[in-house]
């Protein structure tokens, strides 16, 4: 399975391609199926990542889903370290998406992962973050199972509050008539009191905890609760109980898992011990010790080394004990230290997954920098080109841009056979109104009359300032004696308007000059015979139109 980094899911897209929704599906059939059947889970997980990594671009949501399946699956196979790889991974897309269903199932991953490896701080934090986004989605499910977990961390901390947390999910689970997992907190409830020396009232909840998983043919919850009362009665002085209790629960656990076996035989020699019957222990706990030792399960093997040792103790056959002593230091020792360094690889992939997480974020801030630097840059090009382009005074257009645009509008015009009009305007006697009034009067006058002339035109009409006071005016698809009536109410316009309030004495007229045979050689050319229209009106008297 090829491994996508966390730096190229940094900027995937969060939404699904139509042909992608069966990831969705695929994916969350695996969860449904993690605890009652991995090799399934195991098997669509890969196929939903397969499918959403093999997307272009790669499908970071249907990615971090998987994530989760298999991340949780590793966990049950007690590989932390691949876990919490995982598990981070899934949480860094997760919580840059909407999706906070699945959100909330990688904090479950991560609470219990670290609650396994002793991290009870780090656990209890992450299934928090589970039970709070739990109940905004109002999730009571995942709640509960929040709940649950929360309860295990505390365990071998504060058993009243492990017990708490039990009572809270068993709430949300009978809320929801969700008796499997009703089954199994109850189950709980009974070991968590078991341990605390409370067997009267630990009674009545394994007793519950079998009845429903009868019913449900749970049968390692049957079992386990078969153990759980057997356990009950040997504390209540009641062996016979116990021993139909415990019998029971291995005719059961022989025909369904080794494992569990195991577990009702280790059960039943302690009990024989207790009851001082050594050759029925040793035969149990042999019996026990070969089960375990056949799964590898030290911490199981140990315990069996335990009690094998104190039952050949009190038949007096000490060689034998001695040597289930020193094989139960040895392998206990050994146990522990392989706990330990899977703790330490564990943290030590933790804490390569963070850095890589971190850089992620810091490339992404890096390129979200990086873009808006761009886009201020583009901006001020923007502004730059714009003002290369703009009369710094009148803001209209200058004559760069008008004659850049003038030859594309001439050349189409004559391509396409479509009307061009072209108009050059003059501010009558502009010499004197700088003489009499100033300089800054008749830059007012110009600032003026280019919003008079902006406001009067087309959008799709270029006004541009071509130098001194002469302004000029490109009209698209507009034939000449349109424009001639443009610049009729143009030249109103301006002869109307207030000027008084810039200056008391100061009165405006504008002549205009105006072409528009597209038949000419060029653009200049045009301009040209605008330009000796002007003159002509300047000619015939001023504030006035020549075509």
């Amino acid at each position: 399975m090829e491994r996508i980094t966390l730096h190229q899911l940094s900027a995937v897209a969060q939404v699904a391609p139509p042909s992608l929704h069966i990831v969705h599906e695929l994916n969350e059939k695996a969860w449904r199926s993690r605890l009652s059947d991995r090799h399934l889970t195991r098997k669509l997980s890969q196929e939903a990542y397969e499918l959403s990594a093999n997307n272009q671009p790669p499908y970071a949501s249907g990615i971090a889903e998987s994530l989760v399946n298999l991340s949780f699956l590793a966990f049950l196979e007690d590989h932390y370290g691949e876990a919490l790889a995982k598990a981070v991974e899934a949480q860094t897309i997760l919580e840059n998406s909407y999706d906070r269903t699945w959100l909330s199932r990688v904090y479950n991953v991560l609470g219990t992962t670290f609650s396994h490896l002793g991290e009870r701080s780090k656990a209890i934090d992450y299934l928090y973050k589970q039970i709070n986004l739990s109940q905004s989605l109002n999730d009571k499910e995942n709640e509960a199972s929040g709940y649950n977990n929360l309860a295990i961390a505390n365990l071998n901390i504060d058993a009243d509050k492990a017990l708490t947390y039990y009572h809270q999910a068993l709430s949300l689970l009978r809320e929801l008539g969700n008796r499997k997992s009703e089954a199994v907190t109850i189950h709980n409830i009974a070991e968590c009191l078991i341990n605390k020396g409370m067997n009267s009232e630990a009674k009545p909840y394994a007793q519950h905890a079998l009845k429903i998983a009868r019913e449900l043919e749970l049968k390692h919850i049957e079992i386990s609760a078969l153990g759980l009362l057997g356990k009950v009665f040997v504390a209540e002085k009641e062996p016979g109980k116990a021993l139909t209790y415990l019998e029971t629960a291995l005719a059961a656990a022989s025909s369904y898992h080794p494992k569990q076996e195991s577990i009702i035989l280790k059960c039943l020699g302690d009990f024989y011990l207790e009851q001082n019957q050594a050759p029925a222990a040793l035969g149990a706990l042999e019996k026990a010790l070969n089960l375990c030792e056949a799964s590898s399960h030290k911490a199981r093997i140990y315990a069996c080394h335990e009690s094998l040792a104190k039952a050949y103790e009190k038949i007096a056959s000490y060689k034998q004990a001695l040597t289930h002593y020193q094989k139960f230091h040895q392998i206990k020792e050994a146990a522990f230290r392989e706990e330990n360094e899977q703790k330490v690889r564990s943290l030590e992939v933790l804490h390569r997954t963070e850095v890589a997480k971190r850089e992620a974020e810091l490339q992404k801030q890096k390129n979200t920098e990086l873009q808006r630097y761009v886009a201020k840059l583009e901006s001020l090009n923007e502004q730059v080109k714009q003002l290369s382009l703009r009369d710094p005074l009148t803001g209209v257009y200058n004559r760069r841009y008008l004659l850049e645009h003038g030859v594309k509008l001439f050349s189409q015009a004559q391509r396409y056979n479509r009307p061009l009009s072209s108009i050059i305007l003059d501010v009558d006697h502009f010499k004197r109104v700088n003489d009499s009034f100033g300089h800054g009067v008749g830059d007012s006058v110009l600032k003026e009359l280019a919003k008079l002339l902006s406001h009067s035109l087309r959008n799709a009409d270029i006004l541009a300032r071509y130098g001194g006071e002469e302004f000029v005016i490109l009209m698209p698809e507009t034939k000449l004696e349109n424009a001639y009536l443009a610049c009729e109410r143009l030249r109103k316009t301006v002869e109307t308007h207030p000027w008084q309030n810039i200056h008391p004495e100061l009165r405006i007229t504008i002549s205009i000059g105006l072409a528009a045979d597209i038949s000419l050689p060029d653009y200049n050319a045009l301009i040209e015979l605008a330009d000796s229209k002007l003159y002509e009106a300047k000619r015939n008297g001023r504030n006035r139109i020549c075509s």
